[in-house]
């Protein structure tokens, strides 16, 4: 089987709960270095990308989409874990709120469309919320599943920030 459909059979068992029982009771969920200490970075430059990497690890890239937008994307430089996979989190933001976000339901149902990724909302200190596509890989993920992830992170939430915002291109 080739490593990039077993990526997803597998991230599809963890999104579905068919994982065994056992390996979620056996490995709460934690985080952890990337395996290999750059192993980001050197897809990210087998790929042609420019990147900046944070003091916390993180990836941030900035690509142009249609119509001379622009999409940033982040790629977490630490793992989350689950049982006995290692999971990348690829994410783009799309809108920037307070208070809650109208039509919440809505990006719920958008998710259920998307063969990999969803749609999560996180919240910064002072209580403003991002609205964000995300993909999740396991790890180490291939040149061409990343590759993949972070293109459809970007038009995904590329295009729902021009849709959000009448055209606007903040993020």
């Amino acid at each position: 089987m080739r490593q990039p459909l077993a990526t997803l059979l597998a991230l599809g068992m963890l999104v579905s709960g068919t994982l065994p029982a056992r390996a979620a009771e056996d490995s709460p969920m934690a985080t952890r270095p990337q395996q290999g200490p750059d192993a980001i970075a050197r897809t990210l430059q087998r790929l042609g990308y420019k990147y900046r990497q944070d003091e916390d690890g993180d990836y941030t890239l900035i690509f142009e989409t249609e119509n001379k937008r622009s999409q940033m994307v982040w790629i977490n430089g630490t793992t989350e874990t689950y049982g006995p996979y290692d999971i990348i989190e690829i994410w783009s933001p799309a809108y920037r709120f307070k208070g809650t976000l109208d039509k919440a339901e809505s990006y719920l149902e958008a998710s259920q469309a998307k063969k990999l990724g969803a749609w999560q909302i996180a919240r910064n200190p002072d209580g403003e919320g991002i609205l964000m596509f995300v993909a999740k890989l396991t790890a180490p993920a291939t040149e061409a599943g990343l590759d993949a992830a972070i293109h459809l992170v970007i038009d995904v939430a590329d295009r729902m920030e021009a849709q959000l915002t009448d055209g606007g291109d903040a993020l």
